[in-house]
């Protein structure tokens, strides 16, 4: 286990704690200034500085250490290449349950275009991918996300367990707003504000390192997750967002975000005798985005227990 706790202020601290004359650890997870159990004497632990769900995204080798075998997705901001890593051996139908590429750049310029990106591998060890590189500007403050302008449709949400990815680089000691949906998270040292504790944070060092959070701790910490913009089967809000504060020059450098889950078992063999008159299981585009209906014309993408099907709506 990890051994910490958390000051008046939310910020991560180590160091032994003496309380009543007696010197020992504490171990909080719970919210600011809150202590629970106390371990006595002994050595003292070691504290990821990356949290609980930090990584190094690449080995030695410069190989990444996330796996897609087995898993499904639903993307937010990936390059062609993480496509192909996703659906290795199967189809887009089959491992993409949606996406959604449109990035937003809260009133056009609170960040401007960094330079980095693509200079080095990506997260996955790719070369010649970019990414979000974005250089906070002179407005005094930053912000931007992922939206879907259709309105996003995360009622899958609800099936299965469901974790949030991304990586990040860099060599500033910028502190990082990470949210979903209506969730906030600081990835850094500190607190980005008083509503917004942290959850991990990278060394500042260039290279890249990978979160993989649970859906479970956005939705405990932040219950209302889908309210405000639409609702959890057509959000029109901001779907992944992030801020990095008002300091010209901070640069935020974000990569491969997506959701992802352990692939769910229909209990449907391809080779199973199934009644052809069996409903639609999912309608996507071409984009591996899930949609509700084919209004508008264009090529449709149909998953029913009988396999995949393109249909053309004139």
């Amino acid at each position: 286990g990890k051994y910490y706790y958390l000051n008046k202020n939310g910020v991560l601290k180590t160091g032994w704690i003496v309380e009543n004359g007696v010197r020992g650890w504490y171990d909080s997870k719970g919210a600011a200034g809150k202590t629970g159990w106390k371990k006595k004497g002994g050595e003292a632990p070691v504290v990821s500085e990356l949290g609980d769900y930090g990584y190094k995204s690449l080995d030695a080798q410069g190989k990444t250490a996330f796996t897609f075998e087995d898993k499904e997705f639903i993307n937010f901001n990936v390059p062609q290449a993480t496509i192909e890593m996703q659906t290795e051996g199967m189809t887009q139908e089959e491992k993409i349950l949606a996406g959604y590429y449109t990035l937003n750049n809260w009133e056009g310029d609170t960040y401007t275009n960094g330079s980095k990106s693509g200079e080095v591998a990506n997260s996955f060890g790719v070369t010649n991918q970019g990414w979000i590189d974005w250089v906070v500007g002179t407005k005094g403050w930053s912000g931007g996300g992922v939206i879907s302008e259709d309105g996003a449709d995360l009622s899958e949400l609800d099936n299965g367990d469901w974790y949030l990815h991304f990586a990040m680089r860099g060599t500033d000691n910028c502190n990082h707003l990470i949210g979903l949906g209506e969730s906030r998270f600081t990835i850094g040292s500190a607190p980005f504000d008083d509503k917004t504790p942290v959850i991990g944070n990278y060394k500042r060092d260039n290279e890249w390192y990978s979160f993989d959070i649970p859906y479970s701790v956005f939705k405990k910490t932040f219950p209302s997750l889908f309210v405000g913009s639409g609702s959890q089967n057509k959000w029109t809000g901001n779907l992944v967002w992030f801020m990095s504060g008002g300091v010209t020059g901070m640069e935020l450098q974000l990569d491969n975000v997506f959701l992802w889950r352990e692939k769910i078992d229909t209990g449907i063999s391809k080779t199973s005798a199934v009644s052809k008159t069996d409903g639609p299981m999912g309608i996507f585009d071409l984009s591996g985005r899930k949609v509700q209906n084919m209004n508008r014309p264009g090529i449709y993408i149909i998953r029913t227990a009988d396999g995949v099907k393109k249909v053309m709506k004139k």
